[in-house]
């Protein structure tokens, strides 16, 4: 789930301090905020790299190559909240404990912060970074890098208070709003960067709906069942799920809640794989905060 991404050049600087202090390294960030960046970085070092990709809910524990340094990328397919679903988390750390390789492994931030709660997995690496939300100059940097927005806080300020005629192309309605509301401070992007929470894909999507659709983007706290709700922290913590994984690790037919998420625009389900969507990562995260899943 995650993307090419590469976080701030001050959170690279922070890793890459992380690397110098501790041979093992847990690396966690929410999607699409640059984790494989991250672990690209590490594999540029000096000393022979091999690299292990866990692409979902792993049968057995990848054994770690015997070489000079080793990548892990998402690990947090390593555990099931389910009766013995620690197992293969446990047997990787004592792995890790253990080798003489330096190991780099990237996990997802919901399942790491989950796991940091109910279980001692911090204690088996020497350093664990945590990639942080953009705040609002770096979301500005990001909009002016990926998508050539020219005065972001301008163009949100635009069509939040003037909203273009329909007969107006899309790029005459934003040439003209660009230069009314140029120079304009009023908080729009601050606003839509708390909407994302900090997430850089989200921040991406939202401001092109807010700019070029002239819509809001996000699909609004859903309306379910703490069940339901679980099901959302079962795909956000796992980064996408297949339906029959989802079902299982539920313990429960889930047709019914999941068709009322799809509905609320909270999940995408597409040739059988459930996913958050970018634009609901932000609404997503408040939600389950208010149920208590977040810890």
């Amino acid at each position: 789930m995650d993307d090419e991404h590469s976080p701030p050049a001050e959170t690279v600087e922070a890793f890459e301090d992380c690397l110098d202090r501790g041979d093992t390294v847990a690396a966690v960030a929410a999607p699409w905020s640059g984790r494989d960046a991250l672990l690209d970085r590490a594999g540029e070092r000096e000393g022979v790299t091999e690299r292990v990709s866990l692409d979902g809910p792993v049968e057995e524990p990848p054994e770690l190559p015997d070489t000079e340094r080793v990548l892990v990328a998402d690990c947090h397919h390593l555990f099931r909240r389910a009766v013995d679903g620690f197992d293969h988390l446990e047997a990787f750390c004592r792995d890790l404990v253990s080798t003489d390789a330096a190991v780099v492994t990237t996990w997802n931030a919901t399942a790491w912060a989950y796991l940091d709660a109910t279980t001692s997995v911090a204690a088996a690496f020497d350093e664990v970074f945590e990639v942080p939300p953009l705040g609002v100059e770096q979301a500005e940097t990001l909009l002016f890098e990926t998508i050539d927005a020219e005065d972001p806080e301008a163009e949100l300020a635009a069509y939040a208070e003037y909203a273009p005629d329909r007969e107006l192309t899309i790029e005459y309605a934003r040439e003209k709003l660009r230069r009314l509301y140029r120079g304009t401070v009023v908080d729009y992007l601050k606003g839509l960067v708390e909407d994302a929470a900090g997430n850089p894909r989200t921040v991406r999507t939202l401001f092109e709906c807010r700019t070029e659709r002239g819509i809001d983007g996000r699909p609004g706290n859903p309306d379910v069942a703490y069940s339901a709700s679980y099901l959302l922290w079962l795909v956000l913590a796992n980064e996408g799920l297949a339906v029959a994984e989802l079902a299982d690790l539920a313990g429960r037919a889930i047709e019914t809640d999941l068709a009322s998420l799809a509905r609320q625009g909270v999940v995408s389900v597409a040739a059988d794989d459930v996913t958050i969507p970018a634009e609901a990562f932000g609404d997503v995260r408040s939600h389950l905060d208010g149920r208590r899943l977040l810890w």
